[in-house]
């Protein structure tokens, strides 16, 4: 087995490359991911994993941000992106906030 090239996937390098080649609407659109994540959320909020369900999808809007907020090759950084991108990580951070930290499950 080589492991010089599964520890050269996992940099963060590639991983970034990776996730920005796609495009996440166009995930949304195929039926082949939609179909699993929608299962998926309703597990999650079934079993009220309100914890895991606020990570994954704090995560997807994050990654949504980034890929539409940060400027392609041979484009300038504009104050808009940056707020739009900005309030998206506050967004999150604050909703994190509240289901790790102020929210109790008894």
């Amino acid at each position: 087995m080589d492991w010089s090239a599964i520890t050269e996937k996992l940099t963060t390098e590639s991983i970034c490359s990776y996730l920005s080649s796609y495009d996440p609407v166009s995930l949304i659109s195929d039926p082949y991911v939609i179909i699993p994540s929608i299962i998926v959320l309703c597990v999650l909020c079934f079993m009220k994993m309100v914890r895991t369900l606020a990570v994954l999808l704090g995560l997807f809007a994050m990654w949504v941000a980034m890929v539409y907020s940060f400027p392609e090759e041979n484009q300038e950084l504009q104050v808009k992106d940056i707020t739009i991108f900005g309030s998206v990580a506050i967004g999150v951070a604050i909703c994190w906030i509240y289901v790790f930290i102020i929210r109790s499950d008894n």
